[in-house]
């Protein structure tokens, strides 16, 4: 193809990309490894075409979790900050998900903001008599949460702290919110929770929050549409228009949008073939939008399919599509453009990317800032053959083909100074 479009219900993302602010992942999506149309089904560990779990592994970005914690790539790369001594902060607005859990042992919790304002406590008494009387139950709340001693126990301790940290929180956030307004104006769903990340991002420039690092998540459903499609588009994508029409505008008026990288993604793609209620059923590989005032935009990033017919390498039937690049690809440019560089610390947030080999966009690729490279990239590939004696037939699992890999490259760099990257491409 090389003439593109997209929905006229949602023509900001063609002004967005005409601006040279946005760029589109082609046929992204969920990988353990690169794969083929012949060993798809064997060398993919993960439930296919499932939407909690395609949720789930679009928001860890870790498709084997060795580490043994259901952390998320955003919140890993929070982790990465925090553990350099930062400020950092996972912002849920109506609602969180695991792509903004970090790892537990570091003690940050994801803060959940509605989008219609902070949730303070009510100010109820027991009795529902005296409405906004706070000091009727001021006494009994300082009891049951009062400063805890040697002799309380853990959870007691954890109840307390937290309660007051929650408290002392909500109570400062609210009043500093009234007090920070937005030039455009904002509605609907996804229109409201933007106009509260707009303002957080206010607040913090302003010197009010003092956080180096955020991280917002809004989610928007309705779109699974297994019937009337089309019907459902022209009605749900004006909405999302709306929202991130005036969220472009407000960064852009304010300045900001030099500090905005907007992933805008879902958890597959979506069939090409119609069913029998007018609807397309779950896929594979998908489109993403990222955006953002340092985006090197007006330009699509990865290998759409050449057809669609069946015989394409990428099909494996009614248009369900073999992903060109993993989430790895996407995010391990972001984590660059957020500050994330050093290889220790790139293989924390993405743990699997060694597993992609050299597929993968660095911040050069997707900024217009940036100038990071891929060690073991600079050079051919080759292709090896191994051998391995096995007590019976069987494939090997995608963590004993990482650790071969593994073993290979402590070889190879031993006994010369190189740097390479490895995957196991079949078997």
């Amino acid at each position: 193809c090389s003439t593109f479009g997209v929905h006229t219900g949602i023509p900001i993302l063609k002004e967005i990309y005409d601006n040279g602010h946005g760029q589109f992942h082609a046929n992204i999506g969920h990988l353990s490894k690169p794969v083929t149309k012949g060993n798809w089904f064997t060398e993919t560990q993960t439930h296919l075409f499932s939407h909690k779990t395609m949720e789930r592994e679009a928001q860890l970005v870790d498709a084997f979790q060795e580490d043994g914690w259901s952390t998320g790539v955003c919140g890993r790369m929070l982790d990465v900050f925090q553990r350099r001594g930062l400020s950092v902060a996972a912002i849920g607005i109506d609602g969180k998900g695991p792509i903004i859990e970090g790892n537990p042992s570091l003690g940050r919790t994801v803060d959940v903001i509605s989008s219609s304002g902070v949730n303070t406590l009510t100010r109820l008494s027991l009795d529902n008599k005296h409405s906004n009387d706070l000091s009727t139950i001021e006494d009994l709340m300082k009891y049951l949460n009062e400063e805890t001693n040697q002799t309380s126990g853990v959870f007691a301790n954890y109840w307390a702290q937290n309660l007051v940290d929650v408290l002392n929180k909500t109570d400062t956030l609210s009043k500093r919110l009234r007090n920070v307004n937005v030039q455009n104006g904002f509605s609907g769903r996804v229109g409201n929770q933007l106009k509260l990340v707009a303002k957080m991002m206010k607040l913090n420039g302003a010197d009010r929050r003092s956080v180096n690092r955020d991280v917002f998540l809004i989610t928007n459903g309705g779109h699974d549409g297994h019937s009337l499609s089309k019907e459902n588009l022209a009605r749900l994508l004006p909405g999302i228009n709306s929202g991130i029409s005036s969220f472009y505008k407000e960064m852009t008026d304010t300045n900001l949008l030099n500090n905005v990288t907007f992933v805008m993604i879902s958890e597959f793609g979506r069939t090409i073939t119609p069913n029998t209620g007018l609807g397309s059923d779950h896929a594979w590989g998908g489109n993403a939008f990222v955006w953002g005032g340092q985006i090197a935009g007006s330009k699509i990033l990865g290998k759409y399919p050449e057809s669609f017919d069946n015989s394409d390498i990428s099909q494996i039937g009614r248009g369900r599509l073999i992903p060109s690049r993993s989430w790895e690809s996407l995010w391990y440019g972001v984590s660059n453009w957020f500050g994330i560089t050093d290889e220790e610390e790139i293989n924390y947030v993405l743990p699997n990317n060694g597993n992609m080999g050299c597929e993968l966009y660095t911040d050069a690729d997707m900024f217009t800032v940036g100038n990071t490279t891929i060690k073991g990239c600079n050079d051919r590939s080759i292709g090896m053959k191994l051998s391995m004696f096995l007590t019976k037939p069987r494939y090997l699992t995608g963590i004993e083909q990482k650790r071969i890999c593994k073993a290979a490259l402590f070889l190879m760099v031993k006994n010369a100074n190189v740097t390479s990257r490895c995957v196991v491409t079949d078997q």
